[in-house]
């Protein structure tokens, strides 16, 4: 078994043309380019989607590899996963050839083989090894189209992948590629793509920005790792909408933008502005109850809305308490998960509603709408305050 490390980005034709001569400003080891085809696996009612499982054979010249990833933890793209890899003689799956331990407890390997069903990627990749820091990352450029039943879309996208060193190598160095435009983010993996197109390349939806719904018992550094998580996910799922023509998702990646700069302001005055690498050492505040902190950072988010909101405003008042009443729900979104939504929704949705009645200029609401959201007590421990 080995633990993949590796950062997916979608690239536009010219990022594609720029690609080799960024390269050659650091050591690389470049591989001809090879005609690859990926058979991705999957069943009707995609179960190994729902174990958080992906099954592929990779085939190229006459070698094949049978590769299963589990589940593992993926933080926006940045995807660590245990992965088992198997070599074959031909196409054909062979699952009993994997360790019998990663399946789900009580699988049937037979009736799970039979139900499997294909979905293909066709594609040219090029790659480069490249030493960048102390770490050796493997920059992989795939171009060519993905199917499903009849229905094709097209593929290009580099990867950058760990062989060797630190995460942090890989990153600065998808930084220093992107100071090229034409790259940016990518979370889907092939496989996922394919599953979409096997569905009918449904529309996605917009989501609704959902309260962080912290593990029970987290630290305050957990809180704050998921915090970035929840805001960077909602960005990137709602920038592939808008890209793909869903202007109405503008709004939603401003949310998620708004939603990290009040993570910062958060959590800010709990890490130094030149972390070091004995950050966890030193950060003893990080280490304590993230549910404390909650009732701390709610208190004072409340008590600045009841004094912003605790009086009668003029109608020409009321459009400029409206950027901080949005930094308070976004505090709110992150702190609120750590008590139940029966608790917290009510007071949450009469902020809300105030929120929406100022941005849409509704001034015949906002007083009734201001009078209902200071009327619901406070859910959290105020003598935690």
């Amino acid at each position: 078994m080995t633990v993949e490390i590796e950062l997916k980005l979608i690239a536009t034709p010219a990022a594609v043309t720029a690609l080799p001569q960024q390269l050659v400003a650091w050591p690389n080891q470049h591989a001809t380019p090879q005609k690859l085809t990926n058979i991705y696996f999957e069943t009707a009612d995609n179960f190994l989607r729902s174990q958080d499982m992906g099954l592929r054979i990779c085939g190229f010249d006459d070698s094949y590899e049978m590769t299963l990833k589990t589940a593992g933890k993926v933080l926006v793209s940045l995807h660590q996963r245990p992965e088992y890899n198997v070599s074959i003689a031909t196409p054909v799956l062979a699952l009993e050839q994997f360790p019998a331990g990663i399946w789900p407890l009580g699988c049937d390997l037979t009736a799970l083989q039979q139900a499997l069903q294909a979905l293909r990627t066709d594609f040219m990749r090029e790659k480069w090894v490249v030493t960048y820091g102390t770490s050796e990352i493997e920059v992989s450029l795939d171009q060519g189209e993905i199917s499903a039943a009849e229905l094709r879309e097209a593929l290009c996208e580099i990867e950058l992948e760990l062989k060797q060193g630190h995460t942090a190598d890989l990153l600065a160095l998808a930084n220093a590629l992107a100071e090229h435009d034409g790259l940016r983010q990518g979370n889907l993996s092939k496989a996922a793509r394919g599953y979409h197109l096997a569905q009918g390349n449904i529309a996605h939806e917009r989501r609704q920005l959902r309260v962080l719904k912290p593990a029970a018992k987290s630290s305050v550094e957990q809180g704050m790792i998921a915090s970035v998580e929840l805001a960077l996910s909602h960005w990137q799922y709602h920038e592939e909408l808008w890209l793909g023509g869903d202007v109405q998702a503008r709004r939603s990646v401003l949310e998620a933008i708004a939603l990290i700069r009040q993570a910062l302001l958060i959590f800010g005055g709990l890490v130094p502005r030149k972390a070091s690498a004995d950050l966890r050492a030193r950060l003893t505040t990080l280490d304590d109850s993230f549910k404390r902190f909650c009732d701390i950072m709610l208190g004072r988010s409340a008590a600045e809305l009841k004094a912003a909101f605790n009086h009668t405003l003029n109608y020409d008042e009321y459009p400029e308490q409206l950027p901080p009443l949005t930094r308070h729900l976004s505090a709110f979104t992150l702190l609120s998960g750590v008590y139940p939504d029966e608790q917290t929704e009510p007071y949450l949705a009469s902020w809300r509603e105030l929120q929406l009645a100022l941005d849409e200029r509704r001034q015949s609401g906002y007083e009734a709408s201001r009078k209902q959201a200071l009327s619901h007590a406070p859910f959290w421990l105020n003598s935690a305050l």
